[in-house]
C-alpha cells in the first residue's frame, strides 16, 4: 500500500483462528518512523469495524498484529499511523479470507 512517497507492507497468513500481519513501514527519503499503529477490519457489507488488530510495535518500522476474519468473507483492512514527522496516514486494502 502506498500514500505519498511512503509505503505500508502487510503480509497475512491464517493462523488457527485467527490471522496473523506482519507490517513493515517504508517511508523513502523522509527517514520517519512509526510512534503508534492501529488498524481495523470491516466485513465488505459492514459499515462499522467488525474486527479489531491487536497491534505489537517491533521496532519503529515493524509491528505484528493478530486479528480473528471470519473465513470465506471480504474484508477491507485500514492500518492508521502515526509518524515521528507528525504525520497521520491511513493506509487501505482489501482481501478475501
Amino acid at each position: 500500500m502506498a500514500a505519498d512517497g511512503r509505503d505500508l507492507y502487510a503480509w497475512l497468513r491464517r493462523d488457527g483462528a485467527g490471522t496473523l500481519v506482519h507490517l513493515c513501514w517504508g517511508d523513502g527519503r523522509r527517514h520517519s518512523t512509526v510512534t503508534n499503529w492501529a488498524a481495523n477490519a470491516w466485513e465488505s457489507t459492514a459499515s462499522v469495524p467488525g474486527a479489531q488488530f491487536e497491534v505489537l510495535p517491533l521496532t519503529s518500522r515493524t509491528a505484528i498484529a493478530t486479528v480473528a476474519l471470519t473465513p470465506g468473507h471480504a474484508w477491507l483492512l485500514a492500518f492508521d499511523l502515526e509518524t515521528s514527522d507528525g504525520s497521520r496516514m491511513t493506509f487501505t486494502t482489501m482481501v478475501k479470507t
